[in-house]
């Protein structure tokens, strides 16, 4: 049992960190850190996980080089998917940053709408156009306040899953 947790202690290890130095990279605005630190966690998670896949592997079942080709196209490929997943999540989580820093603004146009509405005089002319920008205005109100109960809802979500992990 020693000897297990020795072998697969190291690579696990590694795999964690080099998961953690890919979903950072991807927050970088600096291009050429960027590429730089993300080849370099993919090559960490390849390692980590050769490694991994060579402490559970049975080696008498296959030729020698077979069986180390086998272990370097899984871990590459496994190591390729694992990067694209980070990638995508953390475009979402780039997304939901960029919505949730326009609300106060949507919030300030709803209001210009609502205070153009009020503005406008009330004749046989104008009416119709009025009532047009009060039902624009409530309705962006109602659709404002739904996306910043979600985004709200969100937040409250991912730290009571931040205090279950802890």
């Amino acid at each position: 049992m020693r000897s297990f947790l020795f072998a697969i202690g190291l690579p696990v290890s590694l795999f964690v960190i080099s998961l953690f130095v890919a979903f950072m990279s991807n927050l970088l605005e600096l291009r050429a850190y960027k590429k730089s630190i993300q080849v370099s966690s993919l090559v960490f998670i390849s390692i980590a996980l050769y490694f991994i896949i060579w402490t559970f592997w049975y080696r008498d079942d296959f030729d020698i080089y077979l069986y180390y080709t086998f272990i370097g196209v899984i871990s590459i490929s496994s190591a390729y998917v694992i990067y694209n997943l980070l990638k995508i999540s953390t475009q979402k989580l780039k997304a939901l940053h960029s919505v949730s820093e326009k609300i106060p603004k949507l919030e300030s146009d709803i209001e210009y709408v609502n205070g153009i509405a009020d503005l406008m005089p009330e004749n046989e002319d104008t009416v119709t156009y009025k009532a047009m920008l009060d039902t624009t205005g409530d309705d962006l109100r109602e659709t404002y306040i739904k996306i910043k109960k979600d985004l709200q809802l969100g937040a409250e979500n991912s730290k009571i899953l931040e205090g279950k992990k802890s």
